[in-house]
């Protein structure tokens, strides 16, 4: 599957695999309240947990944790979010 993102409207769209079957791909799961910046790249099999963001343009290699901030080529945690007193 292709998910392209355009104006905060998600359209899903069958793509042609030619090396595997889709259903052969790691699931990617992404969790409530996430943010994903324009650009980012999720390898298949990662784990995004609620709430976290994704700046823009970055490519995500692993699990981020819940209210987590990334960005970056490897992205890497670069802050946190906390919720207000």
């Amino acid at each position: 599957m292709c998910l392209l993102m355009s104006e905060s409207q998600f359209d899903i769209k069958l793509c042609e695999l030619t090396d595997k079957n889709l259903s052969e791909y790691p699931k990617t799961i992404i969790g409530k309240g996430v943010s994903i910046g324009g650009g980012a790249t999720i390898l298949p099999g990662i784990k995004i947990g609620d709430g976290a963001l994704i700046g823009a343009g970055a490519v995500v290699a692993k699990d981020v944790k819940a209210k987590t901030i990334v960005y970056g080529l490897g992205a890497e945690e670069r802050g946190f979010i906390r919720n207000k007193p």
